[in-house]
């Protein structure tokens, strides 16, 4: 792309980065040797297994993953987990039943970095992975790390969208309400409080901001 508009190194990183809304590089499938992709992937990996660790037993039980090795229940996991943030009818109904199978080929190309993945994606990754374990510091390095622009309040998506300023304020919140408690007690907050503004980014009509909903939860969620 760069190179069409002739522009220099630091001209397509701006470009990918700040109006694309992507990582600076977009690997492919010949990319998967070179260090850089190698060093991104351990990145990932490490907050992938943070996250199988960190999950409760009663949770993990509840959906049939074994506590000693769950980490090749990761997807099921993960779309399980983000169920119990949104507003919707698994909230109403209950979520062991419902399955995941819809969402293993975003999911493995996601967790694999290959291709164009939207910052929203991967700031829904940082989100529920380092949960409760969550600052605006910890998903800002965690975001450079994996080549994408780190949280700021003016940054606007190319629709104009203010994702960045809710999330700020957000997790800042979040972080002067939970100081002191346990992760059970923090992981409750989050979840009540996300739910809270999921049902008030529907009713006012900005459901472009509802960054934990994605393709494959919309059967399960509230709203569009």
């Amino acid at each position: 792309m760069g190179r069409a508009l002739e522009l220099d190194t630091d001209e397509t990183r701006y470009l990918l980065q700040g109006y694309y809304d992507s990582a600076d590089i977009v690997f492919g499938e010949a990319d998967t040797q070179i260090p850089l992709y190698k060093e991104r992937m351990l990145v990932l990996r490490d907050l992938e297994q943070q996250y199988m660790a960190n999950a409760h037993p009663d949770n993990l039980d509840s959906l049939g993953i074994p506590w000693k090795n769950p980490e090749p229940f990761l997807r099921h996991y993960y779309f399980q987990d983000a169920l119990t943030y949104v507003s919707g009818p698994a909230q109403e109904k209950g979520i062991s039943h419902f399955s995941s199978s819809n969402y293993v080929s975003e999911f493995q190309k996601n967790r694999l970095l290959l291709g164009e993945i939207p910052r929203k994606t991967i700031i829904r990754h940082l989100f529920l992975m380092s949960a409760p374990f969550l600052s605006v510091d910890i998903v800002n390095e965690r975001l450079a790390a994996l080549g994408y622009l780190p949280l700021k309040e003016g940054h606007e998506s190319r629709n104009g969208e203010r994702l960045d300023l809710l999330l700020i304020g957000f997790i800042e919140r979040y972080e002067a309400e939970c100081a002191g408690k346990s992760p059970q007690q923090c992981m409750k907050w989050l979840r009540n409080t996300y739910r809270a503004m999921d049902e008030k980014l529907i009713s006012s009509g900005h459901p472009e901001l509802r960054f934990l909903n994605f393709k494959a939860l919309k059967s399960y969620s509230r709203g569009e």
